[in-house]
């Protein structure tokens, strides 16, 4: 994998300077949930926040690659860097001059950083074919994907320890510095394209509400992918409802400070490197579909623990749990639609799938706003959890079935052929 970097060694720069803005990403949707409800002591508040961190990348995931067609993947990725940096800069200068216009400063940020992230993130999948040929794009996706999962655990793992030294809108300064150095970073760099330059078109290809519905239409005709959908959008809301109820749960019901906090972010970084340690030895010891189900069934217990637990330290264990099998989960997923979608179609339809799986995201911070009067996290994620059990193990049953029937079906043609 690392070979790479010896052939092309700019492309070692930008791999540093990709990582900066990813692991700046997650700082910010770690550290703005908690600064809202730290500020406001509102959880609706929260949970309006949390909805505006997703809900522009989600609906701005199929019209960035139009953007990048018209701009170019690195004019795209270099200003996308640039603006977040900015943004991030003015955030923290207004927090500090102007706290009780948290909330509204807040939320301004996180729209133009999320509309920015995914901007940043169709930027680099538009310009990295123009770098390497066919032979060397699955190293560099490969690098490109193992980043993007470190820098989400090592992103809440850092901000977790800055928590310890300096305070919550200080942290968005580093932010706007990791940005910063991406920005400068790739727009110092003299990168060779394939045809000369980073081309750049006046319109897209493909019309993009052309691109949706068939991308739509072929998720929803293969039964198998409609599937694995289900499942991802039942597992977000879950993971969803954990990741935007964190600090109103840990402070509001088991009122920790934010150093005790950051140990849950600690907790979870360590186990999610432990668990991604162990995914491939594991996928190669034991079938995919057990592991799936495992993890499945795992998230389910870790998440009712979250939802029942009575201290901390057993919040802690039942959130862990969850971000370790989630780890799995996503790997099988991964693997798994590459493998049912055809290559010529596999770009849209797993930008599509994307979008769909990022959906209960956005609706989670609706579900926080709107049940925060008359019922607590931890009962909103019960409620939450004892619906999507009933359609993970209707959904696991419907697989069993549909494989029995499959084996049973090929076991009589086996036997007619035989006769």
């Amino acid at each position: 994998m690392f070979a790479i970097f010896k052939e092309n060694p700019t492309f070692f720069r930008f791999i540093l300077g990709r990582f900066c803005a990813l692991v700046s990403d997650n700082i910010l949707l770690f550290v703005i949930p908690l600064l809202v409800f730290r500020n406001t002591g509102s959880a609706a508040l929260s949970g309006i926040v949390f909805f505006i961190e997703w809900i522009p990348q989600v609906i701005s995931l199929p019209i960035a690659g139009s953007l990048a067609d018209r701009f170019g993947g690195r004019r795209l990725f270099i200003i996308s860097d640039l603006v977040r940096c900015i943004s991030s800069l003015t955030a923290a200068t207004l927090l500090i001059v102007s706290p009780s216009l948290s909330f509204p400063i807040l939320c301004v940020f996180a729209f133009v950083g999320a509309f920015f992230q995914s901007q940043s993130l169709v930027s680099v999948e538009s310009l990295v074919p123009k770098l390497f040929d066919d032979s060397q794009l699955v190293q560099t996706q490969s690098m490109l994907q193992t980043i993007q999962q470190l820098s989400m655990i090592l992103g809440p793992l850092f901000c977790g320890l800055l928590v310890l030294v300096i305070s919550k809108e200080s942290i968005v300064y580093v932010a706007a510095a990791m940005y910063f150095l991406s920005f400068i970073n790739v727009g110092t760099l003299k990168l060779r394209y394939r045809d000369g330059q980073d081309s750049v078109s006046s319109k897209a290809s493909n019309s993009f509400i052309y691109q949706f519905k068939q991308s739509t239409a072929f998720i929803f005709g293969h039964p198998k992918l409609l599937i694995l959908v289900i499942f991802s959008l039942s597992i977000n809301l879950v993971v969803g409802l954990l990741l935007g109820g964190s600090p109103i749960i840990s402070i509001s019901e088991f009122d920790v400070s934010d150093p005790v906090y950051s140990l849950l972010q600690l907790s979870l970084g360590i186990t999610s490197i432990v668990a991604l340690t162990f995914t491939s030895k594991a996928f190669r010891l034991f079938s995919g579909e057990l592991i799936f189900s495992l993890a499945t069934l795992l998230i389910m217990v870790g998440g009712f623990i979250c939802a029942t637990a009575n201290s901390f330290p057993f919040y802690v264990i039942g959130f862990s749990i969850v971000m370790a099998s989630l780890a799995f989960f996503n790997v099988y997923m991964r693997s798994e639609r590459v493998k049912l979608i055809p290559p010529a179609d596999r770009g849209k339809v797993i930008s599509i799938m994307i979008m769909f799986n990022l959906l209960p995201l956005p609706l989670c911070g609706v579900l926080i706003s709107m049940t925060s009067r008359f019922m607590t996290i931890q009962t909103l994620l019960l409620v939450v959890l004892t619906t999507t059990t009933l359609i993970v193990v209707s959904l696991m049953a419907l697989r069993w079935f549909n494989q029995k029937s499959s084996l049973d079906t090929e076991k009589l043609g086996q036997e007619a052929s035989f006769k």
